[in-house]
Parts: C-alpha cells; sequence; structure tokens
C-alpha cells in the first residue's frame, strides 16, 4: 500500500486517520454550536468505466474502496468540484458524461453529513498516479461489492443497473 510514502514526518494512513477523526470532531462541534442546524456539506463522486472495470481508489486509511470525488470548495460548482476532485486524485483529465444520482443520509463511516451528487465520466486525457488519498485502481464491479465506504456502493450499483439497462435497451425510430 502507501506506508512508504512520508508527510511531516507521518505515515499516509496515520495521517489519514488523523485528519478522519479531526473531521469527525468539527462536525461534532459544528453541529452543537448550530443546535444542529449545520446543513450538509456537498460533495460529487465520478463513476468511470473502462473494460468493464470502475475507477476507484484504495483508500490510504483502510476504510475500503471510493469512487474519486470528495468535498466542494466553498463557491465551486459541483461540476468544476468533481473534475478537480478526480484530478487531484488519479491524474486524469475527465468529462461529465451524465448525473446518475443525488445521495444524502446516513451512510457507513460517513464522518459528516453530506449531499454528494454522482456523476457517469470519460477520461479525456492525463495520466494514472496515485495520491494521498490512496491507492488508484481499475477492479471489476465485482470486487468492490461490500468493500466501499461512504455510501458509494449505492452509487456504483446505481450506475451499473441503469448502463446494463442502456445496453439492452431497444433502439427508438
Amino acid at each position: 500500500m502507501l506506508e512508504s510514502q512520508q508527510t511531516g514526518g507521518y505515515d499516509l494512513p496515520m495521517r489519514q486517520g488523523i485528519e478522519g477523526r479531526l473531521a469527525q470532531i468539527a462536525g461534532w462541534l459544528l453541529s452543537r454550536m448550530t443546535f444542529g442546524a449545520l446543513p450538509p456539506f456537498a460533495a460529487a463522486a465520478a463513476l468511470v468505466e473502462r473494460d468493464g472495470r470502475i475507477l476507484t481508489i484504495q483508500r490510504s486509511d483502510g476504510l475500503g474502496f471510493n469512487l474519486p470525488g470528495g468535498f466542494l470548495r466553498w463557491q465551486e460548482r459541483v461540476e468544476d468540484g468533481l473534475l478537480r476532485e478526480v484530478f487531484e486524485e488519479t491524474g486524469f483529465h475527465v468529462a461529465i458524461d451524465r448525473l446518475v444520482g443525488v445521495y444524502s443520509g446516513p451512510a457507513p463511516n460517513q464522518r459528516l453529513s453530506c449531499v454528494c451528487l454522482a456523476y457517469s465520466a470519460s477520461i479525456v486525457g492525463g495520466v494514472q498516479r496515485d495520491s494521498f488519498e490512496g491507492r488508484v485502481l481499475w477492479l471489476d464491479p465485482r470486487e468492490l461489492v461490500g468493500q466501499m465506504a461512504f455510501g458509494n456502493e449505492q452509487m456504483l450499483l446505481d450506475y451499473l443497473a441503469s448502463t446494463r439497462l442502456d445496453r439492452t435497451a431497444a433502439p427508438r425510430g
């Protein structure tokens, strides 16, 4: 995995664990300070398929696999945030194809309340590389079932259902 990479004297899995716990504490504090009225954070995720395999990130914190994506920055458009996150995490430039779904509510291991927009996307450039988020892998969707963090599995299942239906639909004419 990424144990050999060092950042600020800490290995990446340890750093990710610390950052994740701090994010959880910050979310809890903000929720209390706003008397439970803290709105959810906005995020975006990309579903990129090539030769029947899905672009994934094997998380450096050991929580499983994620789709490329993440939280939006202040005043950032969802689409711009998605393009930025995919490039930062994978090295790929992508074009957004279509909206797969909007996801909210509690998810396993979710640190903060979040609304996530998932899009299918296609690679248009760049070179695959790992990042501090984790290792970039192309995996068969069957390998990901039960192994995905933060509700990403439902996004994957919805994407697969819609693309498989699209491929078997009768031509319209």
